[in-house]
């Protein structure tokens, strides 16, 4: 599953690659009171970025929450004689 994983990850890396090497025309961008030129390259790339670091904090905020869950879960069911807690 791993390996799937990582395949759909580099094939989804050689698309955006490809997308911003052909698209590298310049674009103006303004945020609040900044404005400036730049690659749309550059844009897309940033934007890819930034949304797989979002993706992978919220993936791990999640399993750490679900982990949690079951350790608080695991902890307060009722002891059965001869059985521990682990």
């Amino acid at each position: 599953m791993r390996l799937l994983a990582l395949l759909f990850l580099v094939v989804l890396l050689a698309v955006v690659a490809i997308f911003a090497y052909q698209n590298n025309d310049s674009v103006s961008l303004d945020l609040l009171s900044w404005h400036g030129t730049t690659s749309m390259a550059l844009v897309v790339g940033a934007a890819f970025v930034t949304g797989m670091l979002g993706g992978w904090s919220l993936l791990g905020a999640v399993r750490r929450s679900v982990h949690r869950v079951k350790r608080t879960a695991i902890s307060l069911m009722p002891l059965r004689p001869g059985r521990r807690r682990t």
